[in-house]
């Protein structure tokens, strides 16, 4: 999990307020994960913290289609 906050390879937007899903291309035991983590915004509570909201095994269909259809903000470019 530390791995995919600090060094995803896309950062996509969320469907709720202040939140982003990050996805990092790795396999553990022949499973493929993502994981959805809430951002702290300045608008808010000062007591609210980032948290991840869910981490999950995601199938290679299901990434693809992320891919092609959720708002990239993010992706990492590999020389």
């Amino acid at each position: 999990m530390r791995d995919i906050i600090e060094s995803p390879d896309y950062i996509m937007k969320a469907n709720k307020p202040n939140s982003v899903i990050l996805m990092k291309d790795f396999v553990h035991d022949g499973k493929a994960f993502t994981m959805i983590l809430k951002l702290h915004a300045s608008a808010e509570e000062p007591a609210y913290k980032n948290s991840v909201i869910t981490f999950m095994r995601i199938k290679k269909a299901k990434y693809e289609q992320y891919k092609r259809t959720k708002i990239i903000l993010y992706k990492r470019e590999y020389l």
